[in-house]
């Protein structure tokens, strides 16, 4: 977990963090930022002792950005659980035609 994707909380970082941050690389998948919000987790604590994180993410194989898709993930509101749920949007990307130089 990238510092920023983080707030509050200890700062120690888990050993086998660096092996599960290699997998993208590993396996041609990006992690594309929600357009809206940075955290999908919290410990519904307030003052010093709140923690927020990005634990939930969308890795996409990078073969479906040659189908001319955009990829758009939102976090939306939590409900009842700690975790916000995130949305993966696929759209068509629009064919502009010939642009003038």
């Amino acid at each position: 977990m990238k510092e920023k994707e983080k707030r509050g909380g200890s700062s120690i970082r888990d050993p086998m963090l660096a092996k599960v941050e290699e997998l993208p690389q590993c396996w041609d998948l990006l992690d594309f930022n929600p357009v809206r919000g940075i955290y999908t987790w919290s410990n519904n604590r307030v003052g010093s002792d709140h923690i927020s994180a990005r634990l939930d993410r969308f890795l996409v194989q990078s073969s479906m950005m040659m189908n001319k898709k955009i990829i758009i993930t939102k976090i939306l509101p939590k409900l009842t659980s700690d975790h916000k749920p995130i949305q993966l949007l696929l759209e068509d990307e629009e064919d502009l035609g010939l642009i003038p130089f």
